[in-house]
């Protein structure tokens, strides 16, 4: 989460459309949904909009952005919105009659974390922020802005999902200013703690309200409350000095139309009784996909079903998990009516890829835009992260089109054998026979360098539980290097 001189890699993200029912907006297929809110969650993709894998038809929609009345032009990908309209009974199909978006945090970058190259994190008002390479979307005026360039003091608009911690994990974060100061708007979301008569805290942060208007407060301030701040910061003193102080009330309407809610699992006592996004959910006869889905805090899914005395009783959940990655070279033709193309990581050893609504696609090699599985190649170099369904298939959740060269083949997965006494010694991973070379192999675990046998008797690789990375860096079919990481 830096900010240097090196070049922005170019965003041509849309969601990925095999399906030809996806881009179907037929008025006569019969609603499933009729008015509220009907879709919480990240924008992947427009030509309407696509929220939890759902078309939204918006020509006749009102847009509300950042409290002011707005258009579809002012939203873009990785923002988190609430949609109000209904869902055709097809299930990736509706209309949407209003979209509203509001940012989670607006403020100073201080504190940056250089992370692994992956992931990185930073401090925007207190609140720890994380990005991701793949998964957080970046925006400024110029298109300079990204994962590489961001740096401290920089005033940015962050979306993205709270975990239980209280950190934010962005979807996406916009450059408002590349200097912060004190003219400098900024906005947080939290509970008031410590008030005493109109100042109180947000976390660590201290917020003098006295001069601030109040809105959706019945009762005034008040002790424990979730509201949203707006108004100017003085970093010396830790202090925000509110313009406006708003009540959020974002509890769920009883319906017995379905809703789906996208974010993390905040709270967990059991399958009956958790949070998502701030929402109780009771999933106790939900199915879930995959089937194998366990679930706890700190999970990433989409829930769907109706609301019931406020919970949100699910019917189906789904994983948006990025448990597996794969980098390799495109193995035949795409199949495009069916949504899969295959991976191969080594040669004669396949992975299927299966493209959904709610796969994200972006192209880093050739900037095509929008980009989607029937601009796919044999040979292209992708890179895929998503989960392995119940029929072994790799679900993407994202899929990158890369330059292959400076680009390794990786594949990551739960090892599930090893064959150390073959002529021919392997490693499988997601179902992929991956060689290794006992003299020129290295073996790692938490990134310090162990013998093989060392790592083969680690209890997670030999009990086939322990998630590795195996890395090709020369992609000759030979596993350079493989990690286990606690």
């Amino acid at each position: 989460m830096i900010k240097s001189t090196m070049k922005a890699v170019p965003m041509a993200i849309t969601l990925a459309l095999a399906l030809s029912a996806c881009s179907s907006n037929d008025s006569s297929t019969p609603s499933t949904n009729t008015s509220g809110l009907v879709s919480s969650g990240v924008i992947t993709g427009f030509g309407s909009i696509f929220v939890n894998g759902v078309e939204f038809e918006t020509d006749s929609a009102t847009f509300n952005v950042d409290g002011v009345s707005g258009s579809q032009a002012d939203l873009a990908i990785g923002m988190k919105v609430d949609v109000e309209g209904n869902i055709n009974a097809d299930g990736i199909t509706g209309t949407a009659t209003h979209v509203d978006f509001d940012e989670e945090l607006q403020g100073p970058v201080s504190g940056i974390n250089i992370g692994d190259g992956q992931t990185r994190s930073f401090s925007v008002l207190g609140i720890t922020v994380i990005i991701d390479i793949n998964d957080t979307k970046f925006d400024d005026d110029n298109g300079t802005f990204s994962f590489d360039t961001i740096e401290d003091d920089d005033n940015v608009e962050i979306s993205g999902f709270f975990d239980a911690a209280g950190d934010l994990y962005a979807t996406r974060v916009e450059l408002e200013d590349d200097s912060f100061d004190a003219s400098s708007i900024v906005e947080v979301e939290g509970t008031i703690t410590g008030l005493s008569d109109t100042s109180f805290k947000i976390g660590i942060l201290d917020v003098d309200a006295s001069a601030a208007a109040l809105d959706d407060l019945p009762n005034g301030l008040v002790e424990g409350l979730d509201v949203e701040v707006k108004g100017t910061y003085n970093v010396a003193s830790n202090t925000l000095s509110a313009t406006n102080v708003e009540g959020e009330n974002d509890g769920l309407e009883d319906s017995e139309n379905e809703i789906e809610i996208e974010g993390i699992i905040t709270r967990y006592n059991g399958d009956d009784d958790f949070d998502v996004d701030g929402h109780p959910v009771n999933a106790s006869n939900a199915e879930r996909e995959p089937s194998s889905l366990i679930l706890a805090e700190g999970i990433h899914i989409e829930v769907e079903g109706v609301v019931s005395n406020n919970i949100l009783v699910a019917s189906e959940i789904k994983t948006r998990e990025d448990e597996n990655e794969v980098a390799a070279f495109v193995s035949g033709a795409p199949l495009v009516d069916a949504d899969t193309f295959t991976l191969a990581p080594v040669l004669g050893e396949n992975i299927t890829v299966r493209i959904t609504t709610t796969t994200e696609m972006e192209d880093e090699a050739s900037d095509v835009d929008p980009f989607s599985i029937s601009d796919i190649s044999a040979d292209d170099f992708i890179k895929v992260e998503g989960y392995i369904n119940d029929a072994g298939e790799l679900v993407a959740k994202s899929v990158h089109r890369k330059n292959a060269i400076g680009e390794d083949i990786v594949v990551e997965g739960v090892i599930t054998a090893f064959d150390t006494v073959s002529a021919t010694t392997t490693v499988t991973v997601i179902g992929v026979n991956f060689p290794y070379l006992e003299s020129t192999t290295k073996f790692e675990i938490n990134e310090a360098e162990v013998l093989s046998t060392v790592f083969f008797a680690d209890p997670g690789v030999s009990g086939g539980t322990a998630t590795v990375t195996v890395e090709d860096n020369d992609k000759d079919g030979v596993a350079d290097k493989i990690e286990l990481k606690d």
